[in-house]
């Protein structure tokens, strides 16, 4: 026996096209043979596609107690429960059931006298149902089987028709277009000397009416199929005449139902995706992972791969919510639609593949979608980049402890993880930051800044100026002195109690909405304890409610104030924190934003976020 040296199982230290079922004991991958080594003995081996060797190798070896049946079949490249199946078989049957390969499937529902039957039903022009009803023995979509079927023969006859009848229907196209020449001639133009150039309206409609007769599209009637012209260089020689035209393929004519294809709009996006580089992108990292052998390709394939991510955008562009949508996608049309040969996929599918390819890059794909927007958003050009940050707590209903946090939307502190989004101006969500043991935002805030700052870097925008918006859960002196003694620009509200300024101090207007805030800046704050000075800005809602704004920023105050404004309306609600949900103002909020809050419900907000 042959014996090699195997390494002892390793988790994530196995060697490429080892499968280690036990310490010593492997399945060898070497191109299409499979070798099965136990102890480092070679004990057998079997093709790749020799099923009856290969479970026969695989029940000996599930009668060893010390063997993992898990280990087993993934090494054997099998699920358990197919070995269970296998284990049974053998424990029924002996090796002679396990070693005997059934080839084929049922037998058909449909017999060849009821296909007859129902060929004669339907060329009388009876209806699917009426048909149906004549056989409660099979089902309705067996039936409706049977009369694409049999449709898909009637136009293939069809075909072979047109096909025999061709030259008559050339002669037919040679007369249109005599006519279309006579015509020609007789306004003056001359279609045959060297150098003349025929009257495009008149033969194009004469090759449309000939190609109509011919029952195929003007462009598939030939290639430069036309009249006999001269070439360049005045040699005289014939052009192509309509006897060159390329036969049109059956396929054409048996997709003919798809030609109106459902929810085709998906089209738009999926090319957006495209020229975004997206699938190109996809590609490259499906690749990388066959080429490692993390992924078998037959596992993920490239085809497989864009058609999972083809349905499941499909399904979020229709307004479906999660992959199980995907099921609204299986219409008539759906080969059309998806570009694929087989039948619609089903969710579970989708899911599947698409699970495969996450588990591996899930998280490249994640930082690659930030630095995309990052890149696309913000330009040398852009003085500032705003940046919106805000946590929420993710719950946990799960069976392990773990810490409690303040839930806003609960009012009480619960068990879950606390997660920091941010997002920017148009409330695209660029990274998730989490925080098992509920870190505070102030902990948090120049980790992000510095991270966005490598983002704009990266994206060639070394001068453009990082503004982060947060709220009072960051507005504390050491922070805010930190962040600009860093060289970020930040905005947020001034954490109370501060004096309240009469109301002929506010000066300034802007508008927002439909409502008109009063402002002024005044003396700028102190922070205390040596911390320095920040900007602040006094602001007057219609209700007569005082909000004062700090921030480090050279813009302008009325961009200041509505750069924190918009945090409500548009980005409060796409903060990804369990649901998404409408803008929803609290009683806090109606008191801090009086006439502003009213606004934002009465649908200045949902306009906002859209």
């Amino acid at each position: 026996m042959e014996q090699v040296v195997l390494e002892p199982v390793v988790r994530g230290a196995t060697q490429p096209g080892y499968r280690y079922f036990a310490p010593g004991s492997a399945v060898v991958s070497e191109g299409d043979r499979r070798q099965v080594f136990v102890g480092g003995t070679l004990v057998g081996e079997f093709a790749a596609g020799d099923q009856a060797a290969r479970n026969a190798l695989l029940v000996q070896l599930c009668q060893d107690p010390r063997v993992h049946l898990g280990r087993l079949a993934e090494a054997f490249d099998l699920s358990e429960e197919r070995v269970r199946q296998l284990r049974r078989k053998f424990e029924q049957g002996g090796l002679g059931a396990v070693i005997q390969i059934r080839r084929g499937g049922r037998e058909p529902v449909v017999t060849a006298r009821m296909r007859a039957r129902m060929a004669k039903l339907f060329a009388a022009d009876e209806g699917l149902d009426t048909v149906a009803k004549k056989f409660p023995q099979i089902s309705r979509m067996s039936v409706a089987r049977e009369l694409r079927r049999w449709r898909a023969e009637r136009a293939t006859e069809a075909a072979i028709v047109d096909t025999a009848s061709a030259p008559a229907l050339e002669e037919a196209a040679q007369r249109s277009m005599t006519v279309a020449i006579t015509a020609t001639d007789q306004v003056g133009h001359d279609v045959t000397t060297s150098g003349a150039t025929t009257t495009p309206s008149v033969e194009d409609e004469a090759v449309t009416a000939a190609a109509s007769e011919v029952g195929v599209e003007p462009a598939e009637a030939g290639d430069g199929c036309g009249v006999s012209t001269a070439e360049e260089g005045g040699n005289g020689a014939a052009g192509p005449s309509l006897h060159t035209r390329r036969e049109l393929p059956l396929a054409a004519l048996e997709d003919e139902p798809a030609r109106h294809v459902q929810h085709v709009g998906i089209w738009i996006v999926l090319a957006l995706l495209h020229a975004w580089g997206v699938y190109e992108y996809f590609e490259r990292l499906r690749a990388k992972l066959v080429h490692d052998r993390v992924v078998e390709a037959r596992h993920l394939g490239s085809t497989a791969l864009r058609v999972a991510i083809d349905a499941t955008v499909g399904a979020l562009v229709i307004g479906q919510g999660t992959v199980e949508g995907v099921r609204r996608l299986g219409t008539a049309s759906v080969r059309t639609l998806l570009r694929i040969a087989l039948s619609a996929p089903g969710p579970e599918w989708v899911r599947t593949v698409l699970h495969r390819f996450a588990d591996e890059v899930g998280g490249t794909c994640h930082h690659a979608t930030t630095f995309a927007l990052l890149r696309r958003a913000h330009r040398e050009r852009d003085a500032r980049a705003v940046y919106y940050v805000d946590n929420h707590l993710r719950r946990y209903t799960g069976q392990f402890v773990v810490r409690k946090g303040w839930r806003m939307q609960d009012k009480r502190p619960v068990a879950g993880a606390s997660d920091y989004w941010v997002h920017d101006e148009d409330g695209r969500p660029l990274l998730r930051e989490p925080s098992p043991n509920h870190d505070s935002l102030t902990s948090l805030l120049r980790p992000i800044a510095r991270l966005l700052r490598a983002g704009l870097n990266f994206a060639g925008a070394k001068r453009t100026r990082i503004m982060l918006v947060f709220d009072r859960a960051g507005a504390f002196p050491n922070e805010l002195a930190a962040l600009r003694d860093e060289g970020f620009d930040f905005v947020t509200y001034e954490r109370g109690p501060y004096p309240l300024l009469l109301r002929t101090a506010f000066d300034r207007e802007l508008t927002y909405g439909d409502e008109v805030l009063r402002y002024t800046e005044l003396a700028q704050k102190n922070l205390g304890a040596g911390r320095g000075r920040v900007r602040r800005i006094h602001v007057l809602t219609p209700d007569g409610n005082q909000l004062n704004v700090l921030c480090v920023s050279d813009a302008d105050a009325e961009f200041v104030v509505l750069s924190l404004l918009r945090r409500w309306a548009r980005q409060e609600n796409q903060f990804k924190y369990g649901v998404e949900r409408l803008t929803r103002v609290s009683p806090f909020r109606q008191r801090v934003f009086g006439g502003i809050s009213r606004s934002f419900q009465n649908g200045h907000a949902v306009d906002a976020s859209s």
